[in-house]
């Protein structure tokens, strides 16, 4: 059964099917039920959901009535971590399967301790609400103690008006206009135990989620998802095997074995992607030859021009008069 995203959620408790939502946001309404929108989209959606609904705090709203199911082997990974911290270090490792684009880490310090998270394009203040707002309603409802964020940055607007809304179900409210969506609690909170929670379970979907849910979406497991995951590391110029397994949503080690008995590696295949996209470059004459050696993670130009040389039999420059020559 496929599992219906928080938005959709909401918007099917409120009386809006499925069809209704995504003529509103202009989208696809099978990728809207596929959970397969970009974040452009996925604004687009949840504007939609706050006009349709005429709430402005729908994202909030939603958030609060969240329940672990919802995520499927991901929630029950999250809800049977041995207590707070080790949840959220869980979610920090499977979020990337939940939202396509996004980047995730845990953050730590002597006095706090949580989770931030970035995508590669600008999201709704909505979509932030009510990922914020879905884990703070599920840690409360598993360690049974109303926990308060200690600080909460949101990566986007502040809402038109009064933020009481915020205030009343956080505890505080957030700063809006980060560089970055942050959620933190007191490092005291991290120990606090999850009720009912079967830590080895926890353990073993987290090592199994990326397959479950690529089958709950009718997809191939990682290996489907892995030329995006490089890309988008290689974008964001960060495009390590430690990095690319976390948007995978699995260990850098299990990734490296699932290459192995594809009869790969993680360093062709990263070669693979970065040949493509520095042809793809190349023949983008509004860039220059320093600034695609930037994109693609080279430390000098000399350096890149060595590699695509190697790799093609002649240099970017080279190349680049071909495609100047062709029109």
């Amino acid at each position: 059964m496929q599992r219906r995203s928080i938005a959709l959620e909401w918007a099917s408790a409120r009386g809006i099917d499925s069809d209704e939502l995504a003529a509103a946001a202009n989208v696809s309404a099978a990728q809207l039920v596929a959970r397969t929108l970009d974040a452009s989209g996925a604004c687009r959606v949840w504007n939609a959901l706050e006009r349709l609904t005429d709430d402005p705090f729908v994202g909030l709203h939603a958030g609060q009535a969240f329940r672990s199911d919802q995520m499927g082997p991901v929630g029950s990974a999250f809800v049977h971590a041995e207590n707070l911290g080790a949840a959220l270090k869980t979610l920090v490792r499977l979020l990337p399967l939940l939202m396509s684009g996004s980047r995730a880490e845990y953050l730590e310090s002597c006095r706090s301790a949580g989770i931030r998270y970035r995508t590669l394009q600008a999201g709704s203040r909505h979509g932030v609400d009510a990922v914020f707002a879905a884990i703070v309603t599920l840690l409360r409802d598993t360690t049974g103690r109303s926990i308060t964020p200690c600080q909460i940055e949101v990566h986007g607007s502040a809402p038109v008006g009064s933020v009481d809304e915020y205030t009343a179900f956080f505890g505080r409210a957030p700063r809006w206009g980060a560089d970055a969506n942050t959620l933190l609690f007191a490092s005291a909170d991290q120990q606090w135990p999850l009720r009912g929670a079967a830590p080895e379970l926890s353990r073993l979907l987290l090592e199994h989620a990326p397959e479950l849910l690529a089958r709950e979406h009718g997809r191939a497991p990682v290996e489907h998802d892995l030329e995006g995951a490089i890309q988008n590391a290689v974008a964001a110029g960060d495009a390590t095997l430690e990095t690319v397994a976390t948007a995978l949503g699995v260990s850098a080690r299990t990734l490296q074995r699932r290459l192995a008995q594809l009869g790969t590696t993680f360093a062709s295949e990263r070669g693979r992607v970065i040949q493509t996209r520095a042809l793809q470059l190349v023949r983008d004459l509004s860039l220059s030859i320093d600034e695609i050696a930037l994109q693609l993670g080279y430390g000098s130009r000399s350096s890149f021009e060595r590699a695509f040389t190697s790799w093609f039999g002649e240099s970017p420059a080279a190349a680049r008069a071909k495609r100047w020559a062709r029109g």
